[in-house]
């Protein structure tokens, strides 16, 4: 009997962790990546990645330690026109 009973206590731990694992909490967020002149603003929201493709037109870096924005970029994209983003350090 006492057999049977870890047998069934056991069988039930098992099928407990053979449920599928709910979904994880995905990194959302926005960055901006830039070689020479060119620039990709990078959106990832719930797991999807979209690119878009610019120019940079304009980069005003602030040498103040102490400056509330590091620096600002301006990029002119095919989809969204001129967008302008801010750095602010941390």
């Amino acid at each position: 009997m006492q057999q049977m009973l870890m047998t069934l206590v056991l069988l039930g731990l098992l099928a407990g962790c053979a449920q599928p694992q709910l979904d994880q909490p995905r990194a959302n967020g926005t960055y901006l990546v830039i070689e020479n002149s060119q620039a990709w603003a990078v959106l990832v929201f719930d797991g999807m990645r979209v690119e878009e493709r610019g120019t940079v037109v304009d980069v005003i870096k602030q040498p103040s330690e102490g400056a509330v924005v590091a620096a600002s970029y301006v990029i002119e994209t095919a989809n969204c026109g001129r967008v302008q983003w801010l750095r602010i350090p941390r």
